[in-house]
């Protein structure tokens, strides 16, 4: 009989029966889950688990469902489970979980009893909740501290047993706090983690979570990861030590997850803070660290500001108090040290209001101006690259109250020194204090210096920090070069005072008493100007200032012009302005005003450059209503002689006013041409530019005005009056020309034509004797470069009626006939039309059919 070998496999009957017992076990062990899942949802045992989970709560559970679970460790399964909360804290749930999954104990279950392993919630729902009395539900929750026996055996006999569990995990969690009714916005989502027990009383943490806000959108708002280990809640989680790490974070979405707002600061931060239990209270060791810090709409930078800081605190719950053991701020050259503390009381009675108290004291301070630079650079724009701030500065100061008030300050810089960019020269504090006390910040007088040091200012200020306080402070000194003053400010990105830039010498006495504010407004004294220039957008050329004084008064400041050129003329006068309303009133003075300068000084073409003018496509659109807007002005306008070439007016008087970018002259009288002239003018700058003349003018001197003009020199005589209005637009002689227009009336008095005889028989045009007239009317229009006479009546013993046109360029073109009676029926000239052409200088004379239709 043959033997079987011991790795020949076993007979085919064999291995069928084997699996016929695997099969009959799964079948056993899946009924006695179905039984058990039934069990627990159909008989008492569901009350007695949900008597459990309420007392390791101690609050009242509903649970949807119940099922057991023996695929792996065998697992008790909780469905839609809600935590009801302390009536106390609200009506709302105290924690609600899609699922709640506890592990069971296989030694219990062989023993006939359920006890709990490990409790997983799944997509958990936690509500805390701080009362108006100071009270956490959480704390509620948690068993108050062990007590004598004696006392706690009675107390302990009424009480479930809760579960001892060995994990509790999460998943997909969310935890919300609630301030008594009031849901916080903020939020922790993705909860995720656990607490395992690794001693009796014992508990190691590792939970991680993202900060949300609700209806604030973040981008990057970090993980929150805590670790440590805890007491159980028996002890109510002492002793503790856990560390709280907070990485990855924005500084913008960690703004708006506290304050709900985006301040337009940017940066990097993290945080990792450790808390451990040192008796009845805490000790708390934390660092944040702030990286790239900027405006949000500046770029980033290789400077940009990054900082430390760092913290030791105690926190006594009994005594609410916070104490600040130490802190620190670390800058790459700079840093501070302090120490505070937090006092606070939230009294039982809701009658009594809360307090709170609170104090830092800075002791160590050392700050370098090149960080403060950095910082200054990252969140201001227009501050030059080039620019360096040297020196240091030193702080010292005690804060008291809450909020927070200044006990005592002081700041002290030490070899300040701002240079580089396009600065002329250094601007330089050797030396300076700043005082902080109770009620007042004090400045005591300190020298400034400009560029080589020829020039300084010595600033002193006492400012009140009471809401209805009187500020003092004073500046005096003087400056060779108020431009190297602007060009720091320029450096620094600070405005150009709207376009006005002043370049010269200027002395300086301002004195500020009884003050509100430390405002131009509010200064008193002098500001003196001397033997510069001062430059605007919307002027060509500089304004020379020979000599200026400006005086600020109470609610005034007026400026006495000894001296200045601009426009061609040399002015003179004073203007002044009230601060309510803000409007310039002014007497000016100027010897002699030339059209042709207005045109070089406001025409925007003049300040193209030589390649635009050569190659206009170059360039964009002209510039055009670089007026200022915001000017407002009224008052009285004197010029001894305004050209308007080839007519020269003497004596103009008018009042002035200027509204934005409107100016208008009214009143205006001046003498022309051995006559007068009376008039206004309109002038609109919004949408480029646009002009109404309208000017009465009475005996002038013709002879006289076309001797203004050499071709036409004793051409003409008599004596004219009558008006004009003159409309225009454009900027430049040749725009101005081709947007004129005119209309307007004249009566002249012993007019004479001189080198041409139309009153002769025959006439002759050129060469011939004056044509002398008693008078003479005309009615006429203009545009489209020329002048149109309707109708022109010369009256003497022959009357003449002309029409036509005179070009701007002297070109005639003309009709005249001679009307009766003076002409008799059967005369040589009855009916005849005279033709003139050529030039005023060279006119030329044609003889027409009165039946010949007119060209």
């Amino acid at each position: 009989m043959e033997q079987s070998s011991p790795d020949s496999p076993a007979p085919p009957h064999r291995r069928r029966h084997f699996l016929r017992w695997i099969f009959l076990l799964l079948v056993i062990y899946g009924a006695a889950g179905i039984a058990l899942s039934w069990m627990v949802q159909h008989t008492r045992l569901r009350s007695s688990l949900t008597a459990r989970i309420e007392a390791a709560f101690g609050r009242p559970v509903e649970v949807g469902r119940y099922s057991v679970s023996l695929l792996g460790p065998p697992r008790l399964v909780a469905e839609s489970v809600t935590v009801a909360e302390d009536p106390r804290f609200g009506s709302e749930y105290f924690l609600r979980a899609e699922k709640l999954t506890a592990g069971l104990r296989w030694g219990a279950l062989l023993r006939g009893k359920l006890e709990l392993d490990t409790l997983s919630f799944t997509q958990a729902s936690l509500n805390l909740v701080r009362s108006s009395d100071g009270d956490w539900n959480l704390a509620e929750w948690l068993p108050r501290p062990a007590v004598p026996a004696a006392s706690s055996a009675a107390g302990n006999s009424k009480r479930a047993k809760v579960p001892q569990l060995a994990r509790i995990e999460f998943s997909g969690g969310r935890i919300n706090f609630k301030r008594g009714a009031d849901k916080a916005a903020f939020a922790l989502v993705e909860v995720s983690g656990g607490a395992e027990q690794v001693s009796p009383g014992r508990w190691q943490l590792d939970i991680e979570a993202r900060p949300m806000r609700a209806a604030m959108p973040t981008q990057q708002a970090g993980t929150i990861r805590l670790q440590g280990l805890v007491g159980g809640t028996s002890s109510r989680l002492r002793p503790a030590e856990f560390t709280l790490d907070w990485q990855d974070a924005a500084l913008a979405d960690i703004l708006r997850l506290v304050r709900g707002s985006d301040f337009g600061v940017r940066g990097q931060f993290s945080l990792s803070m450790t808390a451990r239990t040192e008796g009845s209270g805490w000790r708390f060791t934390g660092k944040a660290d702030l990286r790239r810090l900027h405006r949000w709409d500046l770029p980033l930078r290789p400077d940009d500001p990054a900082g430390n800081l760092s913290l030791e605190a105690r926190w006594s719950p009994e005594s609410s108090r916070l104490e600040l053991t130490q802190v620190a701020l670390d800058a790459p050259r700079s840093n501070v040290r302090a120490e505070g503390f937090l006092l606070w009381a939230w009294p039982g009675n809701a009658d009594q209001p809360s307090s709170l108290d609170a104090g830092l004291e800075v002791h160590s301070a050392e700050i370098q101006l090149a960080d403060v630079l950095s910082v200054y650079r990252a969140f201001h724009a227009g501050v030059a690259d080039e620019v360096e701030l040297r020196g240091r500065a030193g702080v010292e100061l005690s804060l008291r109250g809450w909020p927070p008030r200044v006990e005592r300050g002081a700041l002290v810089l030490e070899g300040a020194r701002l240079e580089g960019g396009s600065m002329g020269g250094p601007v330089v504090a050797r030396h300076a204090e700043l005082r902080l006390v109770r009620d007042a910040v004090e400045v005591p007088p300190f020298d400034v210096t400009f560029g080589s040091g020829a020039g300084s200012l010595r600033v002193a200020a006492s400012v009140a920090r009471q809401p209805n306080g009187e500020s003092e402070g004073e500046i005096t000194g003087q400056v060779e070069k108020v431009e190297e003053l602007l060009d720091a400010g320029a450096a620094l990105g600070w405005p150009s005072f709207h376009g006005w830039r002043y370049e010269g010498p200027a002395r300086a006495d301002l004195r500020w008493k009884k003050a509100a504010h430390l405002s131009w407004e509010e200064a008193r004294g002098t500001v003196e100007f001397g033997q510069g220039l001062l430059r605007t957008s919307f002027l060509n050329q500089p304004i020379e200032i020979g000599k200026a004084h400006v005086e600020r008064r109470a609610g005034e400041m007026r400026v006495n012009l000894e001296s200045a050129k601009a426009f061609g003329a040399r002015w003179t006068g004073s203007l002044s302005r009230r601060d309510a309303p803000a409007a310039w009133e002014f007497a000016l003075s100027a010897d002699r005003l030339d059209a042709a300068d207005f045109d070089r000084w406001l025409n925007p073409h003049w300040q193209e450059g030589l390649l635009v003018r050569v190659l206009p496509f170059l360039a964009s659109t002209v510039p055009s209503g670089r007026f200022p807007s915001g000017l407002h002005a009224q008052g009285s306008l004197t010029v001894e002689e305004v050209v308007l070439a080839p007519l020269v007016l003497r004596g103009l008087h008018a009042d002035a006013a200027l509204d934005g970018r409107r100016l208008e002259l009214s009143k205006t009288q001046a003498q022309l041409y051995g006559g007068s002239a009376l008039g206004s003018l309109a002038a609109d700058f919004t949408n480029g530019s646009s002009y109404r003349v309208d000017v009465r003018f009475d005996r002038v001197n013709l002879g006289a005005l076309s001797d203004a003009t050499v071709t036409l020199k004793d051409r003409f005589s008599g004596s004219a009056s009558g008006r004009i209005e003159i409309t225009a637009r454009g900027a430049g002689r040749a725009a101005l020309l081709s947007g004129l227009a005119c209309r307007g009336n004249a009566e002249i008095t012993n007019p004479e034509l001189r080198g041409i005889a139309l009153d002769s028989a025959p006439p002759i045009a050129t060469g011939g004797p004056a044509s002398n007239f008693r008078n003479a009317d005309a009615e006429f229009t203009c545009g489209a470069g020329s002048v149109q006479f309707q109708k022109i009546r010369l009256s003497g013993e022959t009357q003449l009626e002309a029409s036509g046109s005179v070009s701007f360029s002297r070109d005639l073109d003309l009709r005249v006939k001679a009307l009766p009676p003076f002409v008799a029926e059967k005369s040589s000239r009855a009916g005849q039309i005279l033709r003139l052409t050529g030039t005023l200088e060279s006119p030329q004379m044609t003889r027409l059919d009165s039946a010949a239709p007119p060209r």
